[in-house]
């Protein structure tokens, strides 16, 4: 990902459709941001972080973000929402 303002488009998932979002990619491109829009365009799409709790396959979906409307999820937003549902799932 090179574009430093990346944000997830339809035709980036269309182009790559096992694409998925990283937090290396986020820590790469601070101003990258994952908007629940982005996710309700593209159902498949998953925002994925190994977190080193143990749970590197969570994900973050569109309806995690409609809980939260205004969230746009960075990569420091990424670890705490994944920390804070560990601990919910457990």
């Amino acid at each position: 990902m090179e574009n430093p303002n990346m944000v997830v488009t339809c035709d980036d998932l269309m182009e790559n459709p096992n694409m998925v979002v990283t937090c290396d990619d986020l820590m790469e491109n601070p101003n990258m941001v994952v908007t629940c829009d982005d996710l309700m365009e593209n159902p498949n799409m998953v925002v994925t972080c190994d977190d080193q709790m143990e749970n590197p396959n969570m994900v973050v979906t569109c309806d995690d973000l409609m809980e939260n409307p205004k969230m746009v999820v960075t990569c420091d937003d990424l670890m705490v929402f994944i920390k804070y549902n560990h601990e919910k799932w457990r």
